[in-house]
This record gives C-alpha cells, sequence and structure tokens, in this order.
C-alpha cells in the first residue's frame, strides 16, 4: 500500500488517547508526527507558505520533550493538541511515521559544512542552467553561477541563519521565487512575502535536484520556519515508513481506567520511597523520603540525574513495573512532587551535598 492511499480509521481503537500512542515512541530519534486535515499523508500541492513543497512534520523525541510533557505534567492538554504543539494542533488526524538515516536527509544542520554549501551550490548552478534553458532564459553555466553568487552575498545580511546550511536555504528560496512566474503576491503566517503559487514546487524541485531528501530541525533553529523552530520537511515520500494514523484525541483524565492507574502508580510510588500507603506525616517521613529519591537518582545514567527528570524517570519505571500508561503515572507523579514542594527543596539540597563530594 502506497503511502498516500493510508487512511486513519478512527472507529478501532475509539478511546486510545493520543498521547498513550506518542509516549510509547516518544524516545526514538528516527519518529515524526505530522498533523493533517484529510486522513492522508502527502504533499500539498497547492500550499503557500514561504517553505518549500513537502510533507511537514515534528521529530517525536524533541517535540515530546520541549512541549508535550511539560503541558502533560502542567496539566494543560484539552481534549486535542492544540496550542500544545506551536502548529497544526487543531488539525484532526495524527500520523505517525518514521524514517532511516539516509544520504540527503540532513537531521543536524551543524554537520552541514562549508565544504558540503561549495559542492551543493556548483550543482545547483547547473540545475538553474537547465532550468532557464526550459523556460527560454539566459541560461549559460556562468550566468547561473552569477545569479547563485548574486544571492549568496545577499544572504551574509538578509539571511536569518549565517551558517553554511542556512545559506543555502536562503539561495534556494531566493532562486525558487526568481524562477517562478511572478503573477500574485501571498503572504505566509508569519507574514512573510511569498512571490507566486509556483514558489514552493520549485523550491523543492531545486532541493531534490541536488541530492536532498529532507530536513529536520532538532536543534530548534528556526531555519525551516521561525515560528516552529523544532520542525522537520520531507520532500517526497520516499522512505517514510507510516506506523499508524489516530485521532487528534485526548481524552479526559478524570474517566474510571485512568483513575485507576494513577491510584496503582501512587500504591507504588508510596510504599517504594515514603514506606507507607498515606503520604507525608511527619519530619521522618519527609527525610526518609528525600534520602530514598536521592538514591533514586544516583543510580540513573548520567545524563538523568536532573531534578527536572525526575518524574519522568519515576513515571517511565511506574508504567514499565505496573503496566500502566505512561501518561497517567507522569500525571500522578508530577502532581504529588508539585504539592509537596518543600520536600522536592529537601532532594535538591541533598542530591548537591552528595553529588558535590
Amino acid at each position: 500500500m502506497r503511502i498516500d492511499e493510508i487512511r486513519a480509521n478512527a472507529d478501532k481503537n475509539p478511546k486510545v488517547s493520543i498521547i498513550d500512542v506518542l509516549a510509547k515512541y516518544r524516545k526514538r530519534n528516527d519518529v515524526y508526527i505530522s498533523f493533517t486535515a484529510l486522513e492522508k499523508l502527502g504533499v500539498n500541492p497547492s500550499s503557500s507558505y514561504s517553505t518549500p513543497l513537502g510533507i511537514y512534520a515534528y521529530p517525536l523525541k524533541q517535540i515530546w520533550d520541549e512541549y508535550i510533557e511539560p503541558s502533560i505534567a502542567g496539566g494543560r492538554i484539552k481534549g486535542t493538541l492544540d496550542g500544545v504543539v506551536p502548529f497544526a494542533g487543531d488539525q484532526p488526524n495524527v500520523f505517525v511515521f518514521s524514517c532511516p538515516k539516509q544520504d540527503g536527509f540532513i537531521t543536524d544542520f551543524s554537520r552541514y559544512t562549508k565544504g558540503d554549501l561549495e559542492r551543493d551550490l556548483e550543482q545547483l548552478a547547473e540545475v538553474v542552467a537547465q532550468y532557464n534553458a526550459k523556460q527560454g532564459k539566459p541560461s549559460t553555466i556562468e550566468y547561473a553561477r552569477g545569479l547563485v553568487a548574486f544571492w549568496r552575498k545577499q544572504s551574509k545580511t538578509a539571511s536569518r541563519d549565517k551558517s553554511s546550511f542556512g545559506t543555502l536555504w536562503y539561495i534556494t528560496y531566493r532562486l525558487a521565487t526568481e524562477l517562478s512566474v511572478h503573477k500574485n503576491v501571498n503572504h505566509d503566517r508569519a507574514g512573510a512575502v511569498l512571490v507566486d503559487k509556483a514558489a514552493p514546487r520549485v523550491w523543492n524541485a531545486l532541493l531534490r535536484r541536488i541530492g536532498l531528501k529532507g530536513f529536520a530541525d532538532k536543534r530548534g533553529m528556526g531555519i525551516i520556519h521561525k515560528n516552529e523552530p523544532i520542525q522537520a520537511v520531507f520532500l517526497s515520500t520516499e522512505h517514510l515508513n507510516i506506523i499508524g494514523a489516530y485521532p487528534n484525541k485526548v481524552y479526559d483524565p478524570s474517566h474510571d481506567e485512568t483513575k485507576r492507574h494513577q491510584g496503582l502508580v501512587m500504591k507504588w510510588f508510596l510504599r517504594k520511597f515514603i514506606g507507607n500507603s498515606i503520604g507525608l506525616v511527619n519530619h521522618d517521613d519527609e527525610v526518609n523520603a528525600r534520602d530514598k529519591l536521592v538514591d533514586y537518582i544516583l543510580t540513573l545514567p548520567s545524563e538523568g540525574r536532573l531534578m527536572p527528570l525526575l518524574a519522568p524517570n519515576l513515571a517511565q519505571d511506574a508504567a514499565k513495573e505496573l503496566q500502566v500508561p505512561y501518561v497517567d503515572a507522569l500525571s500522578i507523579i508530577t502532581r504529588w512532587l508539585k504539592e509537596e514542594p518543600k520536600l522536592t527543596s529537601m532532594i535538591g539540597s541533598e542530591w548537591r551535598r552528595r553529588t558535590a563530594n
């Protein structure tokens, strides 16, 4: 089945929250999510944004850490992911898919070197010359190189990002608008001018002709679009592997099953770290809980020994041991810790004391 033939089916799992689905894949670096109005995943040929035509998505691991998990912990998710992710969170469908590492798919813009830029600009000049020849415009390689050189010079002051990749992005954007038939002037959602509806298609073609397949701005540099700093774009559907298509629905955490899960998690947490099934009764309970939780933190890998990661790590262990949804575990543990600011302060102080020695 082709990727553009896959349809979301909301009837099969009507009570599966999109948060529970995404939680399963939140640690995978090769998984992406795309919000769509239609029940299919594909390139929108009529796009008028100032971005190349493509499939736009979020890298799940980074968008989860930056936006989704803090929203879960803060109880800010209501009904859908609208307002949680920077853009398109109000769309009714969420496609989850993976993309393997491959030549032409750039996932770290900082590793795109000046040498890469020089190679791609030379190829770009050849593509521009061929394009102009078909359009009856000046088509010598010297003319095309001059055009590329002109926009490269302009990029030094006009490009938002001065890195090698930011320079390539700006030059291909300017060439796409210049090579398009200038009939209409449109504005994208950030107010940037995009000349002619053909420009996104031409931009896509320029990038693919020089061997590029897509980009993932996982560091949040905002090169693809400043309003969505963490973002990915795939120039075609090639090599994308669909995991599933799901309705963008987050079910009310007050329903009975979630309450049952959260009750199990709290019993697990209290027995393991407080030593009773009631909670903090006196100062001895606080000291005991502090010591046990600091002991727990020190068993984690070094990159996980941070206070903001305490609740996510505890939730992961609880979900695995109790076989309950990670989201249910995270929400109840986060809420409990927030309601005990004295204890969390004691944990922080004790952790710093121990690690300083």
